[in-house]
C-alpha cells in the first residue's frame, strides 16, 4: 500500500503544472526600453519594421508622467499625476500613434517559456480623436476595435513569440489608454519532463528494491 501511495505521489509531482506567470502593462511600466520582455516602439505605415523608442524624461503639461518619444510625435506615457489627464486615468499607460503608423507595446515570450497565454484588458477612448486599436500575436491581428473595447484572448506560446498592443489610424489628440495583463501557465519542455519522470522512477524502484 505504501509503495502504491509513493508511486502516485511521484507521478503527481512529475505531472504537476508550474504556477502561472503574469505580466502587467501598467504595473511593469518602466523608463527602460527594453524592459524585461516589454518593448515600447512604433512601426511604419505597412505595420512593419518595429523601432524602439528612446526615453525622454518629463514632458511639460503631464506633471511627472513618463514618456517615450520619437521626435515629439508618437508617445507612450504613464500618467503619474494623481489625476485623470487628457482622458488618461491616473496610473494608466496610454499610446499615441504617428501620423503614418502605429505605436506599439510589445511583449516577447522569454527563453524557456511555453504554455497557454491568457491576454486580457481594455482600451479606453481617451481624449478626442477616433483611433483604431488592436492586439496581435506573432504579427497576426487577433482582435481589433474602433477607439475602445475589451479583449479576452488565449494563445499557445513558444519562446520568442510576440504579443503586441497597437494604436493607429490618426494622430491629433490621440491618447488611447490601455490596461492589459498576460498570464502564462507554463508547461515543462519534453526533455525536462522525460528526465524528471526517469529520475522519479529510479528513486521509486530503488526504494522498492530496498524494501
Amino acid at each position: 500500500m505504501k509503495s502504491t501511495l509513493l508511486a502516485v505521489g511521484f507521478c503527481s509531482l512529475a505531472l504537476s503544472a508550474q504556477a502561472a506567470l503574469t505580466w502587467d502593462v501598467t504595473a511593469d511600466y518602466s523608463v527602460n526600453n527594453p524592459n524585461g520582455p516589454w518593448q515600447y516602439g512604433t512601426e511604419d505605415a505597412s505595420f512593419d519594421n518595429f523601432t524602439r523608442m528612446p526615453y525622454n524624461d518629463l514632458v511639460s503639461g503631464y506633471g511627472n508622467s513618463v514618456f517615450h518619444l520619437i521626435v515629439g510625435v508618437a508617445s507612450i506615457v504613464q500618467n503619474l499625476t494623481g489625476n485623470s489627464m487628457y482622458g488618461i486615468p491616473n496610473g494608466w499607460v496610454s499610446l499615441q500613434p504617428k501620423p503614418d503608423g502605429p505605436t506599439v507595446i510589445r511583449w516577447t515570450a522569454p527563453a524557456g517559456l511555453s504554455g497557454d497565454a491568457s491576454i486580457n484588458g481594455q482600451f479606453l477612448a481617451g481624449d478626442s480623436g477616433i483611433m483604431q486599436v488592436a492586439v496581435r500575436f506573432n504579427n497576426n491581428q487577433i482582435w481589433n476595435a474602433s477607439d475602445a473595447g475589451s479583449f479576452n484572448l488565449t494563445e499557445t506560446i513558444q519562446p520568442g513569440n510576440t504579443i503586441d498592443f497597437l494604436v493607429y489610424g490618426g494622430y491629433g489628440w490621440g491618447n488611447t489608454p490601455l490596461s492589459a495583463k498576460i498570464e502564462v501557465t507554463p508547461v515543462p519542455e519534453p526533455s525536462n519532463y522525460v528526465a524528471g519522470v526517469s529520475a522519479l522512477a529510479m528513486l521509486y524502484f530503488g526504494w522498492r528494491n530496498r524494501k
